[in-house]
């Protein structure tokens, strides 16, 4: 016979999750939202509470990958251009926006894609890379990123040559596992800072 212990134990814990970041909201919908069913990264939620902690009102983020992120940091502010390589769902991400605020999702291949955030003057403050050609991407952030920028690279333990690859450029790893939204299976988002700046703040 089962018990029903722990089975209520987990039920427990999943309800207090949903009221925190909207879990249950995320897999009956089956789409990255919050307790309060607004667009949310598909980052682990440890990752997600941090950056609810960090102002982004006119950060300036690059995005490999669109998506509910887009929207998540359009909605807090944030200045944000996002590549794409899939034309249907661009269009898709577009058509869901409802922000003023400046944004600009781009649709590029192969290398362009890849490249994309040096099309710019100017740097950026917080990269995101969570979409294809990762390691290429990562080495191209490196070079897009502001003084004291970050770098997110989802399914970090996943991506494991692309986050040594930072950690060899310099970069701090500051891994941040556990379940996201859409799935209580375990996953790993990591933010990545320049040693430099940790050690002199």
């Amino acid at each position: 016979m089962t018990r029903l212990g722990p089975i209520k134990d987990l039920v427990k814990i999943a309800l207090s999750q949903n009221k925190t970041f909207g879990i249950v909201n995320s897999i009956s919908q089956n789409i990255p939202i919050d307790s309060l069913s607004k667009p949310t990264p598909w980052f682990t939620y440890s990752a997600i509470h941090f950056l609810n902690t960090i102002e982004l009102n006119g950060k300036r983020v690059f995005e490999y990958g669109s998506g509910f992120s887009t929207l998540y940091f359009r909605n807090r502010l944030a200045d944000v251009t996002s590549v794409e390589d899939n034309q249907f769902w661009k269009n898709k991400i577009d058509d869901m926006s409802t922000s003023t605020t400046k944004s600009l999702i781009l649709y590029k291949e192969g290398t362009e894609y890849i490249n994309a955030p040096l099309d710019f003057d100017h740097t950026f403050d917080l990269i995101v890379v969570d979409g294809s050609y990762r390691e290429e991407c990562v080495k191209v952030a490196i070079r897009a990123l502001s003084k004291n920028g970050m770098i997110i690279l989802d399914n970090s333990d996943g991506y494991v040559s692309s986050a040594k690859l930072l950690r060899k450029s310099g970069f701090l790893q500051i891994p941040f596992l556990g379940p996201g939204p859409m799935s209580a299976v375990l996953w790993e988002t990591s933010l990545f800072i320049k040693e430099d700046n940790w050690s002199n703040s």
